[in-house]
């Protein structure tokens, strides 16, 4: 066992939630490091894998584990957390599938220390899939360097490329100044890259430290990262982090590090940065206008993509309405049982399925209100997964004298599917499910054609009967 100071320099936040292969990596990246006056504080994201356990089996008494009961769904407020848990003067964040090099915290100290900084970023070398694979011993090294800076300085102008809270080492001070990270939710950029925002508008010293110490193996870049038990491409490059040269051998894979010139970019691109280059000097973040008038993100919109793309279930907001509580309650407890059937009239148990969109039960189901709805569905957490399955919904189309049809559109993670159903028979739609423990898969119905009939106010479109989720 590795002794505890009492009163650690720097404190190491680590936000996770359910990566506990990868994330055994990155703290033992943190063991490695030359410098030793730190202590570390892991958040698990109400975590229900078996990440307590390998965080127990590092057996470093420097790194504690605490896990949030509900699931925040992205790391500012499991960083928050871990800031208030801690006296630590300085702070730094390790994400949970990333990499320092042995030297990341020396030269950051270091660093901090001769700049009289109050935030010095590292340099940091990102990883990219290459040919679909994620396997770094298996394909070529996609490579480019982020947290660049500008004349040695934080720069607000970059929009294409991030300053990752991985590569930051900050004082308490400046964390307390800022009230610590905002929610997603409050935010049109990453939340980390609008704390940064924040602290270059309000004069805060923010130096590089000019070495790429830290590897970024981003999980918003790979399909169902989060979903996804593969730790190959992180074993192999921790294995290699020591190595004398290695570092070097990452760089020359970048061909802006190399020398080499890069594609140009196309003019317009080229004459939309200017744009925004000339709104940073009047103390306007470019990457904000960037998200809002070019991507058209509303506030979380940017985490809501990066979810996405990580296979995760979008997060759950801020229960404003009676609609959000319902849908809030419905993703806590639609674990189904395999095989057994759902009914979903007034007397049976299909009300922890119905998350968005659905009207009051009725003796023999369920009409959808409005044009969309949803589903969920999940394994219960004593069972292993995931789990392929298919949804076999028995639905009931309510039919427009006009139109003398009901569209709809179905969709499931990556599934997508149309059907057209004229008649008021019943109906059996059937849907590729991946259910796991915790973890709600929703189905999504498009209802374009729902109506409102003579004598009721409602807007329906599709009776639902009942579903049996079977193993595929």
């Amino acid at each position: 066992m590795v002794d505890v100071r009492s009163t650690p320099r720097v404190a190491v936040i680590v936000a996770t939630h359910n990566r506990c292969g990868v994330l055994k990596l990155a703290l033992q990246s943190l063991i490695d490091q030359s410098y030793r006056d730190w202590e570390a504080i892991v958040v698990g994201d109400a975590c229900t894998d078996d990440t307590e356990d390998v965080v127990a089996a590092l057996g470093d008494s420097r790194i504690r584990f605490v896990d949030l009961t509900t699931n925040f769904g992205e790391q500012s407020g499991p960083n928050n957390v871990g800031v208030a848990r801690t006296t630590a003067p300085l702070v730094a964040f390790l994400n949970h599938d990333d990499l320092w090099f042995p030297d990341h915290l020396a030269i950051a100290v270091d660093t901090l220390d001769a700049r009289a900084a109050d935030l010095v970023f590292s340099p940091n070398i990102t990883i990219h899939p290459v040919n679909g694979s994620h396997e770094a011993r298996h394909a070529p090294l996609g490579v480019t360097v982020d947290s660049l800076a500008r004349d040695g300085r934080y720069d607000p102008r970059q929009i294409d490329r991030a300053t990752p809270a991985t590569s930051w080492l900050l004082s308490r001070k400046l964390h307390e100044a800022l009230s610590g990270w905002r929610a997603a939710s409050e935010c049109r950029i990453e939340p980390s890259q609008d704390f940064l925002l924040r602290a270059w508008r309000g004069g805060h010293r923010l130096w590089s430290t000019g070495v790429a110490t830290v590897v970024t193996i981003a999980s918003g870049t790979r399909a169902d990262s989060y979903v996804s038990a593969a730790t190959g491409e992180h074993e192999w490059l921790h294995q290699r982090l020591a190595q004398p040269g290695f570092r070097a051998r990452l760089l020359a894979l970048d061909s802006e590090a190399s020398g080499a010139r890069r594609n140009p970019r196309p003019l317009a691109t080229r004459a939309w940065h200017r744009v925004l280059a000339t709104f940073s000097r009047l103390g306007i973040a470019p990457r904000v206008l960037d998200a809002v008038l070019r991507r058209r993100l509303a506030r979380g919109g940017r985490i809501d993509e990066l979810r996405r793309v990580r296979g995760l279930t979008p997060i759950i907001r801020a229960t404003d309405t009676a609609a959000d509580v319902r849908r809030a309650e419905v993703l806590r407890v639609c674990a189904v049982e395999p095989g057994a059937l759902v009914e979903f009239c007034r007397s049976g148990d299909g009300h922890r399925y119905l998350a968005c969109g659905w009207s009051a039960p009725e003796p023999w189901g369920v009409w959808s209100e409005g044009s969309r709805a949803e589903l969920a569905f999940a394994l219960d957490a004593e069972r292993a997964g995931p789990t392929a399955c298919v949804a076999h919904l028995r639905v009931v189309a309510r039919i427009d004298p006009r139109r003398k049809r009901q569209r709809v559109g179905i969709k499931a993670a990556r599934w997508h599917e149309d059907r057209v159903l004229d008649d008021r028979a019943e109906h059996v739609l059937r849907v590729p499910l991946e259910l796991r423990a915790g973890r709600p898969s929703i189905i999504e119905l498009v209802l374009p054609d729902a109506f409102a009939a003579d004598g009721d106010p409602r807007v329906l479109a599709l009776g639902l009967i009942s579903a049996r989720v079977e193993p595929a």
